[in-house]
């Protein structure tokens, strides 16, 4: 079997015609993540390219539903890591794309952190203009819909980064309120 050629920040394909049935992924986390994670049993260390097999599981997965955390193929750090990546998500413009984004900076949250309530509350009073422009005309703009959805999704956490911060009813309704929050829409 090949053997890779490794370099400090890319992993290099074979050369042509060398048989080679291994992919590379590479966990890729964002600001606040941990450096390391662990998927289907295996440890992936932070832009640290791992070979599996082609036809592990995990392979099949990621390839068949990408996601952000995980990169299939070669990584270069300076195409694929978190920092090279920061302008590829623009500000939501409408519905779908902005429950994506609510949910990508809301599980970044550390929910077990005393302040992890009024972080996000904090967040959510800063994004209003940003759900102005999403709530636009078109047939996907944010809608009751939506709202409701990510209530669902999200007040559960919300509800225990809340009990970690001890805080009640009344002291989490002053929260929202020092943070310009008069009515919730989810």
């Amino acid at each position: 079997m090949a053997k890779l050629a490794r370099s400090d920040d890319q992993i290099q394909q074979p050369e042509p015609g060398v048989p080679f049935d291994q992919e590379s992924i590479t966990y890729v986390p964002s600001d606040g993540d941990p450096n390391s994670t662990k998927m289907h049993g295996i440890t992936f260390h932070a832009n640290v390219p791992k070979q599996l097999s082609g036809d592990h599981p995990l392979v099949a997965k990621l390839k068949e539903f990408p996601n952000r955390f995980f990169h299939v193929g070669t990584f270069d750090i300076g195409k694929h890591s978190s920092e090279a990546k920061k302008g590829d998500n623009p500000d939501p413009t409408d519905g779908p794309s902005y429950r994506a984004h609510v949910l990508r900076w809301f599980m970044a949250l550390d929910g077990n952190s005393a302040s992890s309530f009024e972080n996000f509350v904090a967040r959510w009073a800063s994004e209003e203009p940003v759900r102005k422009i999403a709530e636009g005309a078109d047939a996907n703009a944010l809608g009751t819909d939506d709202y409701l959805w990510l209530g669902d999704v999200i007040r559960p956490r919300l509800a225990d980064m809340q009990k970690a911060a001890g805080l009640n009813d009344e002291a989490a309704a002053q929260v929202w309120m020092q943070h310009g929050v008069l009515q919730l829409r989810f």
